[in-house]
């Protein structure tokens, strides 16, 4: 049986906390399948993040949109940081992005909680402010992106990711060679300014 601290940890239970948590990105790449132009099964490889905060991992009952962490790192603003595997956040009951400050050496996340709810939930949303290390947050960030980039050219099967490129800035995304591939902007590899 696992301890407590070997549970994924649950945003609910960081109401409060006034710290700078330690935050870590990581990248997991599951094997799966797919079908090509011709409609022939492939292998593919679906990336999903891991978020961990203090060594945790952080449990949001939906997956994490790598692009949107790397984004959020580099320029503040409204982000859906949590996502559904089809790359639409209502999906998953995520109505409200998390929106992203960056204030002298933090970067702060004002969290809508319950962050997963039904669409018609009309119970009072409160706020769990989180504050990380800028650096840390930027350097975690950017390597996930490098992660990333390594695995989409390692030769292996074609990586889907999982993202909405419409909730992100038009600046930090360069479409891949092939350009989205359908619902959900999933792609083989990508390029941030």
């Amino acid at each position: 049986m696992s301890s407590k601290s070997d549970s994924p940890l649950l945003l609910s239970e960081l109401t409060g906390i006034a710290e700078k948590l330690n935050i870590a990105f990581k990248l997991e790449l599951v094997l799966g399948e797919g079908r090509n132009s011709q409609g022939q099964k492939v292998p593919e490889r679906d990336a999903h993040v891991q978020v961990l905060f203090n060594g945790r991992e952080v449990d949001i009952q939906a997956g994490w949109d790598l692009l949107a962490i790397v984004a959020s790192g580099r320029v503040p603003g409204g982000y859906y940081l949590g996502n559904c595997g089809c790359g639409e956040p209502g999906c998953a009951g995520i109505w409200s992005p998390i929106m992203v400050r960056h204030q002298d050496d933090a970067v702060i996340w004002c969290v809508p909680s319950p962050y997963v709810r039904k669409r018609n939930d009309s119970s009072t949303q409160l706020m769990t402010r989180l504050s990380f290390d800028l650096q840390q947050y930027q350097a975690q960030s950017e390597g996930l992106l490098a992660d990333f980039r390594r695995a989409a050219t390692d030769g292996g099967p074609l990586i889907r990711l999982n993202c909405y490129p419409g909730h992100l800035p038009l600046s930090l995304i360069a479409e891949s060679e092939g350009g989205w591939e359908g619902y959900g902007g999933k792609v083989a590899l990508l390029q941030i300014n």
